[in-house]
């Protein structure tokens, strides 16, 4: 019973030195919406692929996962997020991440059999959307693949 309360006046001053606030999130990749066409007939294709690109635009965004579009040509990716607890150590500048946040996706491969790839830089589109801390869908509307 003598040793718990020097240990506890202990842990209490350790747990001064630092502040961890509640958790929070950022989107990892946004959600988007639109549709997927023909370039030259502006028919929809259905079962069209897309999935996002790392800042290389060759590698998929980790964990790689494909969308395909409906039978309309729509789409619509869902978002994922980062989650975090941030904390302020006493004695240290700056506020620390757990664990550090890494970047957003800024690319989407967009795929169909017979028609020419086609990669859409969104990263203009999620700054105007403001999905950096809150999740506002960015609208593409049309894509239009070449055959």
């Amino acid at each position: 019973m003598k040793t718990a309360l020097p240990l506890t006046i202990a842990f209490a001053g350790m747990s001064l030195n630092a502040c961890i606030a509640p958790p929070g999130r950022l989107v990892r990749t946004p959600e988007i919406t639109g549709r997927v066409v023909d370039s030259r007939t502006k028919a929809p294709l259905e079962g069209a692929t897309l999935r996002f690109l790392q800042d290389d635009k060759r590698t998929p965004f980790d964990p790689p996962r494909a969308v395909a579009t409906d039978a309309a040509g729509r789409f619509r990716v869902r978002p994922t997020y980062y989650y975090y607890l941030t904390g302020l150590v006493l004695g240290h500048s700056g506020v620390y991440m757990f664990p550090s946040v890494k970047d957003r996706a800024s690319y989407v491969l967009f795929q169909h059999p017979g028609f020419e790839p086609k990669i859409l830089d969104i990263s203009d589109a999620s700054r105007a959307a403001r999905v950096v801390k809150e999740n506002h869908p960015v609208a593409l509307g049309d894509v239009a693949l070449k055959k």
